[in-house]
């Protein structure tokens, strides 16, 4: 990845199970007699992959960077997917994968260190990549996700979605206002408060 590829562009950080992949929408298939896959996996609810294409097409220049487990396949599989399914949107990353004992430094004031055998959340993994990029120019950005393992920071950047139904369309106002650098006007209760919590919550 180059910084052409992120100068002043906003980024969309996307999980996929929960998110495109819905238990719903398996269900459906399945009761209709449809296979609920293909060589790449889950088939996605086109609902839900509609949804973000109405996102991407009112910020035509957002990134899409990956923070999926899906990730773990490679960004060669990841692209292969997209091209194949025709799915929306331009993929410019993947998050890190945090394990084991390593120090995750967001600034003198706040080094995060994830000890061994704890479970790194989510929301560590994409404020790596957020510090780690900003300074290419990259500002504005959304989290969607149906897991609520996120910093408390980043709660007004937070589209939280569900296994069951995924990305539908009333998330498309929440992804747009966090794209445009405005905090969403919500909060989630089960966000951790800070770092502690969550290593506690793990352990």
């Amino acid at each position: 990845m180059s910084a052409s590829e992120i100068d002043n562009r906003p980024v969309i950080f996307l999980d996929i199970d929960g998110v495109l992949n819905t238990h719903n929408y398996l269900k459906e298939l399945e009761s209709s007699g449809y296979p609920k896959s293909d060589v790449f996996g889950p088939i996605f609810n086109p609902l839900c992959v509609d949804t973000l294409r109405e996102i991407i097409d009112e910020v035509p220049d957002v990134g899409l960077v990956i923070s999926s487990s899906w990730r773990i396949r490679g960004m060669k599989h990841l692209r292969e997917l997209w091209k194949v399914r025709n799915l929306p949107g331009e993929l410019i990353d993947t998050t890190p994968i945090i394990q084991g004992k390593v120090q995750a430094r967001l600034g003198d004031e706040n080094a995060l260190t994830v000890p061994e055998d704890v479970y790194t959340p989510r929301g560590v993994e994409i404020a790596w990549w957020v510090h780690k990029y900003r300074s290419w120019g990259f500002k504005k950005y959304c989290i969607i996700d149906d897991d609520p393992d996120m910093i408390l920071t980043q709660s007004c950047r937070f589209v939280r979605t569900t296994m069951a139904a995924g990305l539908q369309p009333f998330h498309k106002e929440q992804a747009l206002t966090a794209l445009s650098g405005k905090p969403i006007p919500h909060e989630y209760e089960d966000i951790a408060l800070t770092w502690e919590d969550l290593i506690e919550e793990d352990l």
